[in-house]
C-alpha cells in the first residue's frame, strides 16, 4: 500500500488511512509534505461535490482582529497574481462556489466547493499561492480593512462587518464569556476585532501576523468528495510550499501556535453587560471549563448529559425555565465548545426584564380564588362536552336515521359521563403541574438564574432520573443522529470531526496527532450505555456543582443606542478636527481615491490563459441515483383525491412530507392564527383513541370515542424525541416563525428509522388531528413566541427584508406571509396574551376554536394536498406509502372534519370526456398529465410592487445599514427569458465589484425571486449604502451605454458555470433530492430530467438575449417612476443618508421607526367581523 502512494506522489509521504465505520464508501488518508511539513488529508466520498479547505491555526494576541483582517486581505492578491477579484472569478469558471473563508477563535479556514473533480485541480494550486504568499498591499488594507472618508466617517469592509456585529446580543455574549472564562489566553480577545481597535491597525501589523502564523508546517489541507487522487497529486506536487514572505526567521524560529497552556479558571465571575435594544428580554449565559480537547470520552458523555437536560419540552431545563405560566426564558441552549480546553455553556435567551411584575400579577390572579379558576375550567369542560355532544348528534343523525331515539339518548348520556371523566383527567393533569418558582425575582441579578440552574442539577443528583432508561434513550438517539448527520452532509461531518485534531499542531517534531478516534464514537456510546446512574451524577460534581463558573448577564438598555449614535457623530467631528478641518479631509479624500484607483482588476488574458488548460464535461459529474413514482389523484393507481409521490433514494431512513395548499382553503380572518397553530403542533396534550387491543373492548366508532386517552404534552414531546428522528410543521419554506417563502403552503415533514415508521405515523397524525389545548400550555407557548418576536426587531437585515415584503401585497389581509409578519403579529399576539391572562373562559374558548378551525380549514379540501414518502429501494417492504395514505384517510375520517371537494372523481371526468372526439381526448389527457391542481405549477398569490416608494426604518439596537431596491420580474423559471436574466445577475455577483473594492459594504447582491415576481438589489452591513447604490447604478448605466465593457463571451461562460454549480450543488445529497423532487413539481416540471434539460438552456444564451432582458427588466432600476427603495439604518446615519439620497438621487425618503408599521388589532372588532 505504501508503494502505491509513493508512485502517486514524490513530494508527499503517506502517514495512515482508515475507513469510516458508518459508511463503506468513505475512506480517509493522511499525508505530509516532505519538505515543508504541510499535512494533507484526503477523504474520498461519492457524489458530485468536491471541496478543499486550508486550515491555519491562528491565535489572537489583542482585540484588533488580526486573524480576521488577514483573512480578508488574503483574497486581494499574491506575489504571482497581484490582483483582486481573480480568485473569485476563477472559482466561478471552475464550476465552484465563490471562494470563501471564515475566522474562528483558534483557526482560519479558506475553502472552495466544486462540482466534479476537475475544478479543484485548477483552482487549488492558485488558492494556495494566495494563502502562502499574499501581497498585503497598503492600498488593499485601506479599502478592505479601514479608512475614513472625506466626511470623517469610518469605512472599510471589515469595519462594516464588525460594526454591524459587535453590539448585538450574540457577539457581546460570546466575547464577554471568552474574555472571562479564558483570561490569560488567546481566547480572551475578539478574533473578529473591535471597531475601536481596528481603527488603530496598520498594514505592517497584518504582515507581521502572516509571517508568524502562516507557516506550512502548521497548516492542514483537507480535500474531500469525488477526488481524482492521481490528478490531485500531480498538481499539488508542483506547488512551492514556502514560508511567508513576511516571516522573521530569528524572531519566530521556535514559535508554535497554541503551545502555551491555558490558565485554569480558579474563581467564579459574574459580569453585567448592557446592550442597545428596546427589547423587554435579555440573556444569561453560564459557563464552566470542560475537559481537555483530547478527552473524547468525557466530551461525548457531557454532550449526552446536556442533550438530556435541554433536548425537548419535557427536558428538565425546559420544564424549569421555559414551560411555565410565567416563563423565565424562551429558550435554553447547552453545548460543549470544542476548543483547546473545552468550555461548557448553558445559555438562557428571552429572559424577561419584567419577570417580577409578571409573576406577581399571575400570583395575584391565582391567589384571588383558586376555586374560581377551577370553576372556570369546569365550565369550559362542560362546554367542550356539550359541543362534542352536539357534533356527535349531527353525525348520528346522518349515519343512523332509523335508530330508536330513546336508545340514542341513553348512549349519549353514557358518552357524557365518559367525556366528563376524560376532561377531569385533563384538568387534573393541567393543575397538577408544578409552577412554583423559588429564587430571586430579579432575573438579572447575580446568581439569580445560576442558583435555579444548580438546584435543578442537585435535584437530579439527589432524586435520580425519572425513568430507569432516561439517559439510555438519549444515548441511543445520539447514535442514530450520527448516521443522520453523516447522511445529511458527509463532507461537513468529516471536516468538523477532523478540525479538532488539526487546529492544535504537535509540539514534537515528526509526531502526528490522532485523527481517527473522533470517527469511532460507537464504542464510546456503547460503553456509556453500560454506565450506572452514578457516573452521570459524578459528571455533575466534576464539572458543574460547586465548580468555578462564569456568568454573563446581558440586559437590554433602550438608551444605549442613543448614546452610541451620539458617540459616532462626535467621533466624526473629532476626526475632522484632528485632521485639519475641511481642507485636511480633502487631502484624506484624495489619498483614498488613489488607494481605490490602485486596486485594479486583473487582465482578461490571465483568466483565459488559466482556463485554457482544462475542459469540463458535466455529463461526467457523478449523481446520486433516484427513482420517482408519481401517482396523480383519482387514478387507478391512486383513487384518493390527492397526489402521492414515492421517492426511492439512497437513505437509511424514511422521510414523510405532507404539503397543503391553504391559500384558498383558509378564510382571511384565520390567517393571523397561523403562527399560533404552528407553535402548538406537537407541543400540547393529545386526546387519542385507545388503540391498545389488549386493553380496549371497543368495537364501534362510538365506543372508541368513549375510550379516548389523554397524553400529557410532556410525554408527547418525550416520546416524539425518542421515536421520531426529526419533524417540522411550518408555513411555506425557510420558515422562521415570522417570515417564510411560498406562504401559500403548509408543510409537515418527519423522518425516522425504518422500524419506527408506524410510530412516526402515530405521533404526526395524532399531533395534527388530536391536539388538546389547555389554558396554561397555550399561555406558555404564547409568551415564548412573543418574546422571540423581539429578537427579530433587533436584526436590521431581517427587518429590511420584512418591511419590504409586506409592501408587495396589494391586499395584505389575504396574504399568509403578511399575516405572520411581526408587523401584524406583535399587536395580535399582545392582544391574545392579554385575553389569556384575563382567564375569561368565553374568550379563551373562542381562541381555542380559532386555532382548531385553522387545522380544519387546512385539510378541508383533500385535493389541495400532496404527499411524498421517501425511502431506500433496497428495503424489502415497499408498502410505506400505502400505509401512510391509509392511516391518513383513517385519521381524517375519525376527525369528523367537514370536507369540501372541488373536482369530480375520475370516473365522472371520463364519462364527460366520452362526449368529445379523440383529438380532444388526447389534448385533455396530455394537459392532465402535465399539471396537478394547486401544485403543478404552484398557484401563487399575486404580488405588486408599489411605486414610487422609498422608506428607511431606524433600528435603535443596530449599528449597521441595509438596503433593498425592487423592480418587477413577471416571469417564472420556465420562461424563455429566465436563463438570460439569471446569467446577468451572475455576471454582477461574480465579481467583487466597485462596492466591495471601495469598502462601502460588507455584502451586496443582485437576485431573482420568481415566487414574488421581483428582481432585487441588496446591500447588507453597509457603512455607505447611498454610495454603494450609486455604484450599482453606474454598473447598469455602463451596460446601457457601453455594454461590451461588461457583457463579454468570457463573462457569459463564467456565469453559465455558476449556474451549473448552483444546480448540482443543491442536488448532491439525499435530503436535497427529496426536497427538490417536489419543488420541481411546484415549478411545473414533469421530472428531474426536465430540470436538467432546462439547465442546458443556459448554455444557449447569447449576448443579444442578455441585452434584451436588460432592456426589459433591469433598466427599471434606473427609472424614478419604478423606484422601490427600502432601508434599515442606525440612528446616527438616518439624517445624513436622507440628505445624501436627496442630493445624489433626488429621492425624498420617509423615515420611520418599526413601531409605526405595527398594525393595530382590536379584538372586539375582530370578533364582530368573524360573525359577519
Amino acid at each position: 500500500m505504501l508503494n502505491k502512494y509513493e508512485e502517486l506522489s514524490k513530494e508527499f509521504q503517506f502517514i495512515d488511512e482508515f475507513d469510516l465505520p458508518l459508511s463503506k464508501d468513505i475512506s480517509i488518508k493522511r499525508f505530509v509534505h516532505k519538505k515543508s511539513g504541510l499535512t494533507l488529508i484526503l477523504n474520498y466520498c461519492p457524489g458530485p461535490k468536491c471541496n478543499a479547505s486550508i486550515v491555519v491555526p491562528t491565535e489572537s494576541i489583542n482585540d484588533k482582529g488580526l486573524p480576521h483582517t488577514l483573512e480578508h486581505l488574503i483574497f486581494t492578491g499574491c506575489n504571482d497574481i497581484p490582483y483582486r477579484e481573480f480568485l473569485e472569478v476563477l472559482s466561478n469558471c471552475c464550476l465552484s462556489a465563490p471562494c470563501n473563508a471564515y475566522t474562528a477563535e483558534d483557526h482560519t479556514c479558506y475553502s472552495i466547493d466544486s462540482i466534479g473533480p476537475e475544478g479543484i485541480l485548477t483552482y487549488l494550486p492558485i488558492y494556495l499561492k494566495y494563502v502562502l504568499t499574499p501581497t498585503l498591499k497598503e492600498s488593499d488594507f485601506v479599502t478592505e480593512i479601514y479608512h475614513i472618508d472625506s466626511n470623517g466617517k469610518d469605512q472599510g469592509v471589515v469595519l462594516c462587518e464588525m460594526q454591524a456585529r459587535e453590539n448585538t446580543a450574540d457577539d457581546l455574549l460570546e466575547y464577554s464569556m471568552c474574555r472571562d472564562i479564558f483570561e490569560g489566553s488567546g481566547y480572551q480577545y475578539s478574533y473578529g476585532g473591535k471597531t475601536s481597535e481596528i481603527a488603530t491597525l496598520n498594514n505592517q501589523m497584518v504582515r507581521d501576523y502572516h509571517g508568524k502564523f502562516y507557516d506550512p508546517k502548521f497548516m492542514t489541507l483537507i480535500v474531500q468528495g469525488c477526488i481524482d487522487i492521481e490528478g490531485l497529486f500531480k498538481v499539488l506536487d508542483k506547488v512551492d510550499y514556502v514560508k511567508s514572505p513576511f516571516h522573521n526567521s530569528e524572531k519566530d524560529a521556535d514559535f508554535i501556535p497554541w503551545r502555551d497552556e491555558i490558565p485554569p479558571l480558579l474563581k467564579s465571575k459574574s459580569s453585567f453587560v448592557p446592550y442597545p435594544s428596546e427589547s423587554e428580554t435579555g440573556s444569561v449565559s453560564i459557563g464552566w471549563r470542560g475537559p481537555p480537547i483530547d478527552d473524547i470520552f468525557k466530551i461525548t458523555a457531557l454532550t449526552v448529559l446536556l442533550r438530556y437536560l435541554q433536548d425537548n419540552s419535557s427536558s428538565p431545563l425546559q420544564q424549569r425555565f421555559i414551560n411555565k405560566t410565567v416563563p423565565l426564558a424562551n429558550s435554553v441552549y447547552c453545548i460543549v465548545h470544542e476548543v483547546k480546553d473545552t468550555k461548557i455553556t448553558i445559555e438562557f435567551s428571552g429572559v424577561p426584564v419584567n419577570y417580577n411584575k409578571d409573576k406577581q400579577q399571575e400570583d395575584q390572579q391565582n391567589g384571588k380564588s383558586n376555586g374560581d379558576v377551577g370553576k372556570v375550567n369546569q365550565e369550559k369542560l362542560k362546554k367542550d362536552k356539550e359541543n362534542e355532544k352536539d357534533n356527535q348528534d349531527d353525525e348520528d343523525e346522518n349515519e343512523e336515521d332509523d335508530d330508536d331515539e330513546d336508545e340514542e339518548e341513553e348512549e349519549e348520556e353514557d358518552e357524557e359521563e365518559e367525556d366528563e371523566e376524560i376532561e377531569e383527567e385533563k384538568l387534573k393533569n393541567c393543575e397538577d403541574e408544578d409552577d412554583v418558582d423559588e429564587g430571586d425575582s430579579n432575573l438579572f441579578n447575580e446568581r439569580s438564574i445560576y442558583d435555579r440552574l444548580i438546584k435543578v442539577l442537585k435535584d437530579l443528583k439527589s432524586n435520580g432520573f425519572p425513568e430507569e432508561d432516561s439517559i439510555k434513550k438519549v444515548i441511543e438517539k445520539e447514535m442514530i443522529k450520527m448516521l443522520e448527520v453523516l447522511e445529511d452532509d458527509p463532507l461537513a461531518m468529516v471536516f468538523g470531526s477532523l478540525l479538532c485534531c488539526v487546529v492544535f499542531p504537535s509540539t514534537k517534531p515528526g509526531e502526528h496527532g490522532d485523527i481517527k478516534s473522533r470517527f469511532f464514537l460507537r464504542p464510546i456510546f456503547e460503553e456509556l450505555l453500560e454506565k450506572p446512574h452514578q457516573f452521570w451524577f459524578d459528571l455533575l460534581d466534576e464539572f458543574f456543582i460547586d465548580k468555578p463558573y462564569v456568568e454573563i448577564i446581558l440586559k437590554p438598555d433602550s438608551k444605549l443606542s442613543e448614546t452610541i449614535a451620539n458617540e459616532n457623530i462626535q467621533r466624526m467631528k473629532d476626526t475632522i478636527e484632528k485632521n485639519g478641518g475641511e481642507e485636511g479631509m480633502k487631502v484624506i479624500g484624495e489619498k483614498l481615491k488613489c488607494a481605490i484607483e490602485s486596486n485594479k482588476s486583473f487582465p482578461q488574458e490571465l483568466l483565459t490563459q488559466t482556463m485554457s488548460k482544462i475542459q469540463f464535461d458535466i455529463n461526467k459529474i457523478p449523481l446520486i441515483k433516484i427513482e420517482t413514482i408519481l401517482n396523480r389523484a383519482y387514478t387507478q393507481e391512486n383513487p384518493n383525491p390527492f397526489t402521492v409521490q414515492t421517492l426511492l433514494v439512497q437513505t437509511h431512513f424514511i422521510h414523510s412530507t405532507m404539503v397543503f395548499h391553504i391559500q384558498q382553503s383558509l378564510p382571511d380572518h384565520l390567517r393571523p392564527w397561523l403562527t399560533l397553530f404552528q407553535i402548538i403542533l406537537f407541543e400540547t396534550d393529545l386526546l387519542v383513541l385507545n388503540d391498545n387491543e389488549n386493553i380496549s373492548t371497543a368495537t364501534t366508532k362510538k365506543e372508541k370515542e368513549k375510550e379516548k386517552l389523554l397524553i400529557p404534552y410532556k410525554k408527547v414531546c418525550k416520546s416524539i424525541a425518542e421515536e421520531v428522528l426529526s419533524y417540522e410543521a411550518v408555513l411555506g419554506f425557510s420558515n422562521s416563525t415570522f417570515t417564510c417563502s411560498s406562504s401559500e403552503l403548509f408543510r409537515i415533514t418527519a423522518s425516522c428509522q425504518v422500524e419506527k415508521f408506524d410510530r412516526l405515523i402515530y405521533w404526526i397524525f395524532n399531533g395534527f388531528f388530536n391536539f388538546s389545548l389547555n389554558l396554561k400550555r397555550l399561555s406558555t407557548l404564547l409568551t415564548n413566541v412573543y418574546s422571540s418576536l423581539q429578537d427579530v426587531e433587533n436584526d436590521s437585515t431581517t427587518m429590511c427584508g420584512l418591511s419590504s415584503l409586506i409592501r408587495l401585497f396589494p391586499n395584505p389581509n389575504i396574504s399568509n406571509e403578511a399575516n405572520i409578519s411581526i408587523f401584524k403579529q406583535r399587536e395580535f399576539l399582545k392582544s391574545i396574551i392579554s385575553i389569556i391572562k384575563s382567564k375569561n373562559q368565553t374568550e379563551i374558548d373562542f381562541i381555542f376554536k380559532m386555532i382548531t378551525q385553522v387545522r380544519d380549514c387546512i385539510v378541508s379540501n383533500p385535493e389541495a394536498m400532496f404527499i411524498q414518502i421517501s425511502h431506500s429501494a433496497s428495503i424489502s417492504d415497499q408498502s410505506f406509502t400505502q400505509r401512510f395514505v391509509d392511516k391518513w384517510n383513517e385519521y381524517l375520517e375519525n376527525s369528523n372534519i367537514k370536507l369540501n371537494k372541488k373536482r369530480k372523481p375520475q370516473q365522472d371526468q371520463q364519462q364527460e370526456q366520452q362526449q368529445h372526439n379523440n383529438n380532444n381526448k388526447k389534448e385533455q389527457q396530455q394537459q392532465q398529465q402535465s399539471s396537478i391542481p394547486f401544485f403543478q405549477p404552484l398557484e401563487r398569490l399575486k404580488t405588486e410592487i408599489p411605486t414610487p416608494f422609498s422608506e428607511q426604518l431606524i433600528i435603535k439596537g443596530s449599528e449597521s445599514n441595509n438596503l433593498l431596491q425592487y423592480v418587477t420580474l413577471p416571469i417564472n423559471t420556465t420562461h424563455e427569458d429566465y436563463p438570460a436574466v439569471a446569467l446577468l445577475c451572475n455576471i454582477f455577483n461574480g465579481k467583487e465589484g466597485e462596492i466591495r473594492k471601495k469598502g462601502y459594504s460588507y455584502g451586496h447582491s443582485l437576485l431573482t425571486d420568481t415566487t414574488k415576481g421581483t428582481l432585487i438589489f441588496g446591500l447588507t452591513e453597509s457603512s455607505a449604502p447611498v454610495k454603494a447604490l450609486e455604484e450599482f447604478h453606474k454598473w447598469l448605466k455602463t451596460i446601457r451605454d457601453r455594454p461590451t465593457e461588461i457583457i463579454t463571451q468570457q463573462s457569459i461562460e463564467t456565469a453559465v458555470c455558476t449556474e451549473i454549480y448552483d444546480f448540482y450543488s443543491t442536488r448532491s445529497l439525499p435530503n436535497e433530492l427529496i426536497i427538490e423532487s417536489y419543488i420541481n413539481i411546484f415549478k411545473g416540471l414533469k421530472d428531474f430530467q426536465q430540470s436538467i434539460d432546462l439547465l442546458n438552456r443556459f448554455k444557449e444564451v447569447t449576448y443579444d438575449q442578455i441585452i434584451d432582458v436588460f432592456n426589459k427588466y433591469f433598466i427599471q432600476f434606473l427609472d424614478p417612476n419604478h423606484l422601490f427603495l427600502s432601508m434599515t439604518v442606525n440612528p446616527s446615519s438616518a439624517k445624513p443618508l436622507e440628505a445624501e439620497l436627496k442630493e445624489n438621487f433626488n429621492i425624498s425618503i420617509t423615515s420611520k421607526y418599526p413601531s409605526q408599521l405595527y398594525i393595530p388589532f382590536n379584538y372586539e372588532e375582530y370578533k364582530l367581523s368573524c360573525k359577519k
